[in-house]
């Protein structure tokens, strides 16, 4: 259950017809094969209890359902703020990266991070 308003209406543009969440029919929302989005589409059924963040240039990157548990536990602020048109997004410079784990591991949370390229690494 959430508590925080911000995780609230995060949940509100998700789409539970897939595991990630993601909704085809927000901005940046495309499912279309060789996207991102599609490629965490694949993925995430392959560790659907681990928090996933992905690496996008200087940023490890989480969509749907993984922001929200960011947000609601981490306190990590949603890209695009809450009144955004497009999917969930949200995540952390790699140089904090290493405190952004800390954090998940120490709150029970397995983190997986698959790279954009492979979308084979784990941890």
């Amino acid at each position: 259950m959430c508590r925080k308003l911000s995780t609230v209406q995060l949940t509100e543009r998700l789409d539970y017809s897939n595991l990630p969440g993601l909704n085809s029919n927000m901005k940046n929302g495309s499912l279309k094969e060789g996207t991102l989005n599609w490629e965490m589409l694949q993925f995430k059924p392959k560790f659907p209890r681990q928090v996933l963040l992905c690496r996008v240039g200087e940023f490890y990157e989480a969509w749907g359902i993984n922001v929200c548990i960011l947000v609601e536990y981490e306190g990590l602020n949603p890209f695009g703020g809450l009144q955004s048109d497009s999917i969930p997004r949200a995540g952390c410079p790699v140089v904090n990266l290493r405190q952004t784990l800390d954090d998940r591991t120490q709150s029970g949370y397995s983190v997986c991070l698959p790279s954009y390229q492979s979308m084979s690494t784990c941890c």
